[in-house]
């Protein structure tokens, strides 16, 4: 009998209905840079037509989003990643200035360019211009959980993303392994990004091979295909004639190519947004809402055959399938066990477990997470950062990191109404000899040129000992009001010997410094006094603080900045002219307080006090200009004083500035100042000075292009100065 039972059951559930399945859905999104904005705009209209997507392939941009998407980030988590990203830091390798050691920050702040190099000849890692490790913790931190997956089948929807080896020429199809990588190697366009190594494979950008990858999804099994592509078609002859266009053009030489063709042919529905005046660079906020937008535009023209497809898709199919939950939370918080590290010695790893703001057994956030990520770039250190959260709880953290090459070559340049043009060279050698130590050589031309020699012994993360050599051709025309009443040049040469610490946001300094002047040229007015004209030398014993908290140097919106030193000047390492040494004292701060993110308020005071007999004229007070110590180290820039003025041996300076920021890197400023100078602080003979200025900044590739106009009390006169680069 119950033989019989199992029989009838048997042939019960064989000639049972089976509920039809819907055709799979496959998504394709190509490349093209911030174009894949659009992406965003066709997901929200995909999601609202309720079409399914099963699986999903990308190039390049589309890797990213694809990516992101098939983990069950949003449309709106997508749209916000677009919308509120600082996209000129992603696409940079700088660092938060907040998490950069005081003087890696300080040398950086002066080059256009930086160029590592070996001395043994052998290039270590891939060139790119960028390592792109801004947008590689993004991506991570958008992925906890997928760092390390079997395959990319078993995410909430099956991805894969195309990337190009470099060695063989071949498509490279990644669909397992790090989720964070595979998106960084699709996007690593060659010569602007650093290739990703993985598996004795150089990956670069997958869109220079294959853009629309509709291959990929087929053989992932799409029955149905619905393909993004971001490609404007071919430049006019007119449109060539432009760098831009030409270099769009040849882009376009590149990516549509015939395998291109075979794919969009595959495609059920091509969709393809006017993108026609944007580029792979259009990453300002009013273009990224304006492609999103045409993005959902493109989709909504299609509108009838999404239902059409839609129809097909579940033809046959018994019921409609609810749209699908997000599967994907992202937490708040994780409870934090082990934290390690490889490709640094012991001692580093001691030194870096104090400094982190992540410590094991504890709970941390993503805020933490990135705050690392900053503090072990802004060390100088490492070139590249990654880790990987575990999924063991508690989890654990790992970080990979990469030494920074310690040869540079670095350049800067600037030119401005008063020196024309100035270059700055620099070369920092590292070698072996008393533990690390640097060998460096500055050469700045222009009509006040140096040349620096530094020998430092030591390491970032300690103290540090440093020897140094310059020498200085100084050409001087000093001023009295509107005329010019003393012209010098002398060739200083200048030993130093200091013991140096830097932290974060904190730079320490004691030492002693030795000057010797030779005179070579001396022409003053009958009526002013003279320098002297025959060669001495001095000593100064000397120590400094500074401290920065402040976000940029240029055009900052937070922090506070504050600078204080004191030297005592001998010519004997005792006395000076054998009597009582002299002295000075220097205080100078700001802070900056913010109204908004395009209005602040940056007042500032700075102050010189000469105490003593006898003190030489090279060391007196000098004020005016444009910028800091631009002709004497001890000068003090005042609007309305052209060049340098010899003032008395107190001298406070206070400024108000209110600047505004007009759209992404425009900057408009007006300036008021006070200037008070007194001898022996005798404030009833002292003079004040009154000075205002206007000031239009450009943040330019090039640094800060602009023009000030300014005028004083003390020369009654408009002074207009203009100006292009960093400041050095």
């Amino acid at each position: 009998m119950k033989r019989y039972i199992l029989l009838f059951l048997s042939l019960l559930f064989f000639f049972s209905p089976v509920p039809a399945q819907r055709k799979k859905v496959g998504l394709v999104l190509s490349g093209g840079g911030a174009k894949g904005a659009a992406h965003v705009g066709v997901l929200k209209v995909l999601e609202e037509a309720g079409i399914p997507v099963d699986y999903i392939t990308g190039t390049s941009i589309g890797a990213i989003v694809g990516g992101l998407y098939s983990i069950s980030h949003d449309v709106h988590t997508l749209d916000s990643m677009f919308r509120c990203q600082d996209w000129k830091f992603l696409l940079s390798d700088d660092v938060d200035r907040r998490y950069k050691v005081y003087s890696t920050e300080e040398d950086r702040e002066k080059y256009l360019v930086s160029l590592p190099y070996n001395l043994k000849q052998k290039q270590e890692d891939p060139a790119g211009l960028i390592t792109g490790h801004n947008l590689y913790n993004l991506f991570s931190n958008m992925t906890v959980g997928y760092h390390e997956v079997e395959s990319f089948n078993d995410l909430p929807i099956p991805f894969a993303c195309v990337a190009v080896d470099l060695i063989s020429g071949k498509q490279v199809v990644l669909n397992k392994g790090s989720l964070p990588k595979a998106m960084r190697a699709s996007m690593a366009i060659p010569g602007v990004f650093k290739p990703v190594v993985q598996d004795n494979m150089l990956l670069v950008d997958g869109g220079l091979l294959n853009n629309i990858p509709t291959d990929v999804v087929m053989d992932m099994g799409a029955e149905v295909i619905i393909g993004v592509d971001l490609s404007t078609g071919w430049k006019t002859e007119e449109e060539i004639k432009q760098l831009s266009g030409m270099l769009a053009q040849i882009m376009s030489i590149i990516l549509e190519n015939e395998n291109y063709e075979k794919n969009k042919s595959n495609v059920d529905l091509l969709l393809n947004p006017d993108l026609k005046e944007f580029n792979v660079t259009s990453f300002s906020q009013q273009n990224i809402e304006e492609m999103i937008r045409r993005g959902e535009d493109a989709t909504r023209k299609h509108w009838d055959e999404l239902m059409l497809l839609k129809k097909h898709i579940y033809e046959g199919a018994d019921v409609e399938e609810p749209p699908g939950k997000n599967k994907y939370v992202i937490a708040d918080s994780w409870q934090l066990g082990n934290i390690s590290f490889d490709g640094i010695p012991d001692h580093i790893e001691s030194w870096l477990r104090k400094r982190l703001p992540i410590k094991e057994n504890t709970s941390i956030s993503m805020q933490d997470i990135e705050k690392t990520i900053a503090v072990l770039y802004g060390t100088g250190l490492f070139s590249q950062v990654e880790y990987q959260l575990s999924n063991d709880i508690p989890h654990h953290i790992h970080f990979s990191l990469k030494n920074n090459p310690q040869n540079r070559l670095n350049i800067g340049a600037r030119f401005d109404s008063e020196d024309f043009v100035s270059i700055l060279l620099n070369t920092a050698i590292n070698h072996q000899f008393m533990r690390r130590s640097v060998f460096s050589v500055t050469a700045r031309l222009n009509n006040n040129p140096y040349l620096l020699l530094s020998e430092q012994i030591g390491n970032m993360h300690e103290p540090i000992i440093r020897f140094s050599y310059r020498i200085k051709y100084n050409d001087i025309s000093l001023r009295e009001k509107n005329r010019t009443v003393n012209h010098l040049a002398f060739v200083s040469y200048s030993p130093e010997i200091s013991y140096l610490g830097a932290g974060r946001n904190l730079n320490y300094e004691i030492g002693l410094h030795y000057d010797y002047f030779h005179y070579k040229k001396n022409i003053s007015s009958n009526d002013f006094r003279v320098f002297p004209s025959t060669s001495e030398g001095i000593f100064n014993y000397f120590a400094a603080i500074r401290f920065d908290s402040r976000d940029q140097s240029y055009y900052p919106t937070r922090g506070f900045y504050m600078n204080m030193q004191a030297r005592m000047f001998t010519d004997d390492l005792a006395r000076y002219k054998k009597d009582s040494p002299f002295f000075s004292a220097i205080y100078d701060m700001n802070g900056i307080v913010s109204f908004s993110d395009r209005f602040c308020m940056i007042p500032s005071f700075q102050t010189r006090i000469l105490v003593g007999n006898n003190i030489p004229f090279i060391y007196r007070n000098y004020m005016g200009g444009e910028l800091d110590g631009r002709y004497l180290s001890q000068q003090i820039s005042f609007p309305g004083i052209h060049r340098i003025q010899l003032f008395d041996n107190s001298l406070l300076v206070a400024k108000l500035t209110l600047r505004q920021r007009l759209g992404e890197n425009h900057y408009i400023a007006v300036s008021g100042a006070y200037a008070n100078s007194s001898d022996k602080f005798d404030m009833p003979n002292s003079r004040d000075i009154w000075g205002s200025s206007i000031q239009y900044y450009y943040n330019s590739n090039l640094g800060p292009a602009g023009l000030q106009l300014s005028y004083s009390n003390h020369e009654k006169r408009l002074n207009v100065f203009a100006s292009v680069g960093y400041n050095f």
